[in-house]
């Protein structure tokens, strides 16, 4: 059979079996995963015998079917029955199973075994095929193939193999064997026919030996080498056997491997090449002539004569851009066919300008003029685009065209004369009209539409030369000719034209609805065309000479009756003119002078239309209502801009009353502060007064930081600070560190004053108010009169524009200004005073806008001052003015302490006075119609009338009555605060609920103070002393003094289990109470039910005796003196009570032993109690564990930082947090405020936790007294006192507790 059809056979042979175990794979694979789905569902094995149940099923049956049972019975036999028949089932099922998978496992080896089979025969049958193909590529028998090995030096191994595999491909093609390199033997397995094989070893080591050689050429010389396609340098690699040359890209060097001989004769060939170069320089243009289409130019130019060709560069105006490369014979033939190549391909272009009807000449019918010279001359012709089209509707004429000509100078020049020829020709057919410029829109028409019925209707071509006002018509045909001009000169005249000078302000009038009649007359009944010159927003008008006149008279008629006038206004004033409705001022001089009045609020201009005598009547009424002027005046006013809200009103309410009331008009100006007034001058005025003693008299709310803690509790509700700045009239609301302050402006400046005073060390600095006038009278303060001042009051005294500035201590201050009111009696003369008037009239009989309406009645200015507690009036005029205001001022004195009333009461009365949120005061005032103020602990009521001031009076003590408050201290036993309050105040919120009334801890804890009714005090104090009667029966204290250690030890037991012991048995909880430093000797206390106590007494003291009992005779044996006087035995004694490690035990606790001589003792508690060891309410400090020293001294070294830092509680919420976990919350105090003058106060504060700003921390209390230690703590705690470390001070916890109420500790 031949090789290749073997070969196909056993390819498809090799096929059918890969796919035969493609299938047996994919069947594998399959039932494989069907195995392991069973695997998954295998049911639980049963147990038991199937045979037994089967047995015992049968044996239930028949006792079933002959034995007579219960029906109850019988259901039990049946359970059973099918109980035992499941476990058949499951048996059966388990069985079934375990066959199935077995039969499963048997199918997949089979699978498996059959694969291994498949796969064997497909490996030989690849190897079959594999020789086969061999034979076939290597064009030999199977037989004839041999596979020899080379071995190649690992150095040469990539050489051999050649760049991508480049040499191996070479040998394989050029002597038809197949070469594998094994890299990892270092060999090349070289298989085909032995002498095939034989000759590519060979060649194989040629290249093993071979060397490489570098040699730089002249680039010449390396084009010419790589030049058609590399020619010349594969001939010499040809013609000399087992050598390669390569010239690496962009290089201008020759690689040479081979034998060393061979490489010399290659060198040898290369020197003798004749190369030489030429260089030749073209135009971009003429070197395209040379590339030619796809540089196949160049190519063909290469290839004829044998030379590399290269272009340097393209760029216009580059030298030497052409080289070409090669022998000088080839060179030179190469250069001579160039230049008759550029030569021949000259091509020139010559340009000229054409008119628009030229172009359309030459363009016209599918451009056949254009053909014609083209085929004539042999040129080539082209017509530029219009780069500007003609425009009927701008008149903006066509821009020439441009012809370009292009070929050799014979063929150009023959093409332009045919050109000009036939442009003058075209020239000798046209006709010239000169028109007016005006009409020659309307020759035109809208959109070219009459010029192309023209033209339509003559077959002329008609040219219009805007700039010119000419107009070129062309035809052969003379007639129509004429007939195209007849028709041009009617449309001129019947397109006369106009202009009717508008403007800007009556265009739009004209072009609305308003013109619309004039317009429809113009133009449908005169018959004339109307237009807008947009650039002077005039009319245009065209028609016949007679129509135009006739359409002139109807626009001045017209433009006559609408008259117009635009007025600017300030952007403030846009308000007044349209304010009011239709009582507005834009609509009052509409009626009043029967025009058209319209605000333009974007441009803020006001039109006015009418006839031309009534609109100027307007325009003058308007700018006096503006600007004022007959009468008429315009004031304006600038209001805070806190109550600048208050004087416009809701909706503008208040404004609009003042507008009434005094017939002005009122506008508020946009983005400022400022009223302006506008009316007759004697109701601007009244009305200016109105609006200053309105604003005067709004209170203001101002907050201020206070930044010195020493202030804050002289700000308390009975501060002395707080009480100064409510005599001002002022309500402070402290809230933090920030303080609220409510009232008069003036009045909240003066708090601030009194503020800052306590704040600067007592600086205190007041200011007196003077005039220009006065300022100047005063004179320096270098004058003699005020260095007296000085000297004699020790403050410092400054003088400014606006007045006076006094600072210094405040009795400093007092004298400068007492001195100072004299020194200005004396050089002010008549026109200053000083009315004394006390400290409560100051504030309540003076409002600002008194002293306000004072000063308007008297042409005066009055200012309080707080500190010498008088009025000061001052004046610019004389003694008249300053005895006027002075009688003013003892007159309102007099009105006022008739309906004026102080009524002093206790603190408690001040929130039932006020009550939560002002309700109550404001209550008060709308019944009485009175003015109640609540000043610290005196109520001040004003009001209208005597019979208003006695109405208040009455209601004030009525409910003072109806709310009296009484209060009680009741004593508590020691230690019982915490059982009274409760965990969680439950025990006193169920008091509460009881009794009613207000509980406050005092006496640092040791009392309760009771508020309420007198019922609800009544029923307290019975329900704290029956409590109290309850407490001192549970909790009978006996103490068992001058107890010795050993007693004490004894009492304790092993890890605290007799203490334990004693305490479960008779309930009762045992303190063991460590001596001082002088009594070595401590105590034992015992808690409960006095029964219980009594019970324990007898077995307590047992213990104790015993204990002390061992440690004699202990002590015998060693030698040791007794607790008081040796130190051995005590040591020892105290190294195995493990007392100073802190050791915790369940129920009971050891804290810190004896240790060294001269310690101080400590106080040691094991009992569990109920409560937190520590009472709340019990004043920091007041439970005081003793430390061992190195904790002692850290607790001192913590307690003098925490002195020298300046705040303890650093932060508000700190403290708050504080007091609501470990003491008595405070009674919140009531806080009223409102708009209409709501007093604000604040309840006395709770008992204060921060003492001398901070707060003492309780000292860490003994593990199991109110801190649990987690059970990683007890751990570590038990284990350390197994190892009896009780010496290690330094692992002290040095944290701060403080012990709840309730009976927990917080840790800061």
């Amino acid at each position: 059979m031949d090789t290749n059809a073997l070969l196909e056979t056993l390819k498809a042979r090799q096929a059918t079996w890969i796919a035969e175990r493609a299938e047996v794979s994919a069947q594998f694979k399959a039932l494989d995963a069907r195995l392991k789905l069973q695997f998954k569902q295998q049911p639980k094995r049963p147990t038991g015998d199937p045979d037994k149940y089967k047995a015992e099923i049968a044996k239930l049956e028949l006792k079933r079917n002959t034995t007579s049972m219960a029906l109850q019975d019988e259901k039990a036999l049946i359970k059973q029955i099918e109980k035992l028949s499941q476990q058949t089932k499951l048996y059966t099922a388990f069985h079934a199973y375990q066959a199935q998978t077995d039969e499963m496992k048997k199918n997949l080896t089979a699978l498996r075994e059959g694969l291994k089979k498949k796969e064997a025969a497909i490996s030989e049958l690849h190897h079959a095929v594999d020789r086969l193909q061999m034979a076939v590529d290597l064009n030999c028998k199977p037989s004839e193939i041999v596979e020899k090995l080379v071995d190649v030096p690992q150095a040469y191994l990539a050489r051999v193999i050649g760049k991508s595999g480049s040499n191996i491909k070479e040998i394989e093609s050029k002597f038809k064997v197949r070469c594998d390199v094994l890299k990892n033997e270092m060999k090349i397995k070289v298989s085909g026919s032995d002498e095939a094989a034989s000759s590519a070893i060979d060649s194989i080591e040629n290249i093993t030996l071979a060397v490489d050689v570098t040699i730089d050429l002249r680039k010449e010389v390396v084009n010419s080498l790589l030049s058609n396609k590399a020619a010349l340098l594969n001939e010499i690699q040809t013609s000399l056997n087992n050598i390669r040359l390569s010239i690496p890209k962009k290089s201008n060097t020759l690689t040479i491997r081979g034998r060393q001989d061979v490489i010399d004769q290659a060198i040898e060939r290369i020197k003798s090449l004749d190369i030489h170069a030429a260089y030749l320089t073209f135009t971009p243009r003429e070197l395209g002539i040379v590339i030619g289409k796809g540089g196949e130019t160049i190519k063909e130019l290469e290839a004829a004569h044998n030379v590399k060709i290269e272009v340097l560069s393209r760029s216009e105006g580059a030298a030497d851009n052409l080289q070409i490369v090669g022998s000088a014979h080839d060179v030179e033939k190469a250069n001579n066919a160039i230049e008759l190549l550029v030569s021949e391909n000259e091509v020139l272009e010559e340009e000229m300008e054409v008119t628009q009807a030229h172009r359309n000449l030459f363009l016209s019918d599918t451009a056949a003029v254009f053909k014609e010279i083209q085929k004539e001359s042999g040129a080539y012709l082209r017509m530029s685009a219009n780069s500007q089209q003609s425009n009927y509707k701008s008149g903006i004429p066509a821009a020439p065209s441009t012809m370009t000509i292009k070929g050799t100078r014979a063929q150009i020049s023959a093409a332009r004369t045919l050109v000009e020829a036939k442009i003058e020709a075209y020239e000798a057919t046209v006709t010239t009209i000169i028109v007016d410029s005006s009409a020659l829109p309307a020759i035109i028409g809208k959109g070219g539409e009459n010029i192309k019925i023209i033209r339509k209707a003559t077959k002329a071509t008609i040219e219009i030369d805007w700039d010119a006002s000419k107009i070129r018509i062309q035809s052969s045909d003379d007639d129509q000719v004429q007939k195209a001009k007849e028709d041009i000169m009617e449309i001129v005249r019947n397109n006369q034209v106009e202009i009717i000078a508008v403007g800007q302000t009556l265009l739009p009038l004209l072009l609305g609805v308003t013109g619309k009649p004039v317009r429809n007359k113009i133009i449908d009944e005169i018959g004339v065309k109307m237009e807008v010159i947009q650039e002077t927003r005039d009319v245009k008008v065209r028609g016949t000479k007679e129509n135009i006149g006739e359409a002139v008279v109807c626009v001045k008629e017209f433009l006559a009756a609408n008259y117009t006038t635009m007025y600017e206004v300030a952007a403030e004033d846009t308000s007044l003119l349209l304010g009011g409705g239709a009582e507005s001022v834009i609509k009052l001089l509409a009626d009043k002078f029967e025009c058209d009045v319209h605000m333009q609020r974007d441009t803020n201009m006001v039109r006015i239309r009418g006839v031309q005598d009534k609109v100027e009547a307007a325009i003058a009424e308007l700018k006096k209502t503006i600007h004022g002027g007959d009468g008429i005046v315009v004031e304006d006013l600038k209001v805070a801009e806190n109550v600048m809200g208050k004087v416009i009103g809701k909706g503008g309410a208040k404004i609009s009353e003042m507008e009434t009331t005094h017939k002005i008009k009122i506008s508020a100006l946009q983005k400022s502060n400022v009223l302006r007034l506008r009316g007759e001058e004697k109701n601007v005025s009244e009305a200016v007064r109105e609006i200053l003693v309105f604003v005067a008299n709004q209170k203001v709310n101002e907050t201020v930081a206070v930044e010195d803690p020493k202030v804050l509790p002289m700000l308390a509700a009975k501060g002395g600070l707080f009480k100064k700045i409510h005599s001002r009239a002022v309500t402070p609301v402290l809230k933090g560190e920030n303080l609220r302050l409510r009232g008069y402006p003036e009045d909240v400046e003066e708090a601030k004053r009194l503020l800052a005073e306590e704040s600067k060390s007592g600086i205190f600095e007041v200011k007196v108010a003077l005039d220009e006038c006065h300022v100047k009278k005063v004179g320096a303060v270098s004058s003699p009169h005020w260095q007296r001042i000085i000297d004699a009051s020790k403050a410092s005294v400054t003088i400014g524009e606006a007045g006076i500035c006094i600072m210094g201590r405040r009795e400093e201050v007092v004298t400068a200004l007492e001195q100072t009111h004299a020194f200005f009696q004396f050089c002010l003369n008549d026109q200053f005073a000083k009315a004394d008037v006390g400290a409560a009239a100051l504030t309540g009989a003076f409002t600002p806008g008194d002293l306000l309406l004072i000063g308007f009645d008297t042409s005066t200015t009055l200012t309080r001052d707080f500190v010498t507690e008088c009025l000061f009036v001052r004046t610019e005029k004389g003694k008249e003015e300053i005895g006027k205001a002075l009688e003013n001022i003892n007159l309102k004195l007099q009105s006022w302490s008739k309906l004026h009333v102080t009524i002093k009461v206790e603190d408690w009365a001040r929130p039932v006075i006020i009550g939560a949120k002002g309700v109550t005061i404001n209550k008060l005032r709308e019944e009485t119609k009175c003015e109640i103020s609540v000043q610290g602990t005196s109520i001040e009521v004003s009001g209208e009338d005597e019979e208003a001031i006695e109405k208040a009076k009455l209601a004030i003590e009525k409910l003072l009555e109806e709310n009296k408050v009484w209060s009680t201290k009741l004593e508590l036993p020691k230690g019982s605060m915490g059982s009274f309050i409760g965990k969680g105040g439950a025990n006193i919120k169920v008091l509460k609920a009881e009794t009613g009334g207000v509980y406050d801890v005092v006496d640092d804890g040791s009392a309760v103070e009771v508020k309420g009714s007198e019922e609800e005090v009544g029923k307290a104090k019975e329900a704290i002393d029956k409590w109290v009667e309850d407490w001192n029966e549970k909790n009978f204290v006996h103490v068992i003094e001058d107890v010795s250690s050993s007693g004490q030890s004894a009492v304790i037991g092993s890890k605290g289990d007799v203490v334990r012991g004693l305490q479960e048995e008779y309930k009762i909880r045992i303190n063991v109470l460590r001596g001082d430093a002088e009594e070595r000797n401590g105590s034992v206390e015992l808690t409960g039910e006095k029964v219980n106590v009594e019970n324990a007494l007898e077995a307590v003291k047992k213990i104790v005796g015993e204990g002390e009992e061992r440690e004699r005779e202990r002590s015998g044996r060693g030698g040791a003196g007794s607790r008081g006087g040796g130190g051995g035995g005590e040591e020892e004694e105290e190294k195995k009570k493990d007392w100073s490690d802190g050791k915790e035990t369940e129920g009971s606790n050891e804290g810190e032993g004896g240790g060294e001589e001269g310690d101080e003792e400590e106080e040691v508690k094991v009992s569990k109690p109920q409560y937190a060891a520590i009472p709340v309410g019990a004043a920091p400090g007041s439970f005081a564990p003793v430390l061992s020293k190195a904790a002692r001294k850290r607790k001192n070294k913590k307690e003098r930082q925490m002195k020298e830092s300046e705040g303890g509680l650093e932060s508000e919420v700190g403290r708050d947090l504080v007091n609501m976990l470990v003491f008595q919350p405070p009674e919140t105090g009531a806080e009223v405020g409102g708009e209409e003058g709501g007093e604000e106060e604040e309840m006395e504060e709770g008992m204060a936790v921060v003492k001398d700003g901070r707060l003492s921390p309780l000292p860490r209390p003994p593990p199991g007294l109110g801190f649990t230690p987690n059970s990683k703590a007890r751990k570590r705690n038990d284990e350390e006192a197994e190892k009896g470390d009780s010496s290690n001070d330094s692992d002290e916890d040095e944290t701060e507790y403080f012990v709840s109420r309730s009976g927990f500790s917080v840790r800061i």
